[in-house]
């Protein structure tokens, strides 16, 4: 059995400008990446030079997303997704590719469309290393037919 890779990561892009503007929210300015329910977003992960290659199969990545003040799964305040090679449009999922370079990481994720909304905090598994990738808001969503609002 083949061992697993841990990516190195060097630092984190959360792509706030591109983002923001597809999620029609580019009006609340580039500080923070606000976006909305059950549709996708991506962002960038910057390898360190020495680190492994991305494959999937080889790489076990998780993301955990987490908002309020004691997230609980229980709750749906916090949720943890594997990264595959595909996103699924009713609930949270990942889905990855990795640039020709190999240099990065572009990581697609849709959050589910009757998640809690609020300011979340992401962070990226890989075996018992954690990596804070940041945070982001996440706000109803009038363009998603699957969003009761």
């Amino acid at each position: 059995r083949a061992e697993m890779m841990i990516l190195d990561i060097q630092r984190c892009d959360l792509n706030i400008e591109n983002n923001n503007r597809s999620h029609h929210t580019e009006l609340n300015g580039v500080e923070r990446l606000i976006v909305r329910r059950g549709q996708t977003f991506t962002i960038i992960l910057y390898l360190k030079p020495d680190s492994p290659e991305f494959r999937i199969g080889r790489t076990k990545l998780t993301l955990i997303a987490e908002t309020g003040p004691s997230p609980r799964r229980q709750s749906d305040t916090k949720v943890s997704f594997s990264v595959g090679d595909s996103t699924v449009d009713t609930e949270w999922s990942a889905s990855a590719i990795t640039d020709p370079s190999g240099n990065t990481v572009s990581v697609c994720i849709n959050s589910s469309p009757d998640s809690p909304i609020g300011l979340y905090s992401l962070t990226l598994t890989q075996g018992k290393q954690e990596t804070n990738l940041g945070q982001f808001v996440l706000l109803f969503n009038a363009w998603c037919s699957s969003e009761y609002v």
